[in-house]
């Protein structure tokens, strides 16, 4: 026995496809961010241990930090404009209290 309204009930499905898949792209994305971040961390740690020994390891590691920084903003806008769009998606759609069954009047005949 669903809980939900007819019109709710119709569209969970979708819904959770929906959100299932940006559950899915927030993983991807995520993990593209972590994998970035590293690259940066190791960038710069490599720039400290060296900072004067080879003049174009400051450039690679503020290019890291650029990358990563780059990568993390598209990462929050991506994550802001789905929320957005999947909370709009949701506030169009019209919920309707669920209907209550109630029993018919019998039948009177008229003699």
């Amino acid at each position: 026995m669903s809980v939900l309204p007819s019109s709710l009930a119709a569209a969970a499905p979708i819904d959770r496809a929906l959100g299932s898949g940006l559950f899915w792209a927030g993983i991807g994305v995520g993990f593209l961010v972590g994998v970035a971040y590293e690259f940066m961390r190791r960038a710069w740690s490599d720039y400290q241990k060296v900072k004067g020994s080879v003049p174009g390891m400051r450039k690679a590691a503020w290019s890291a930090v650029g990358g990563f920084v780059k990568l993390a903003l598209i990462a929050t806008v991506l994550v802001v404009v789905s929320f957005a769009w999947m909370l709009g998606k949701l506030a169009n759609e019209r919920l309707l209290p669920a209907t209550v069954p109630t029993p018919k009047p019998p039948a009177t005949s008229t003699r």
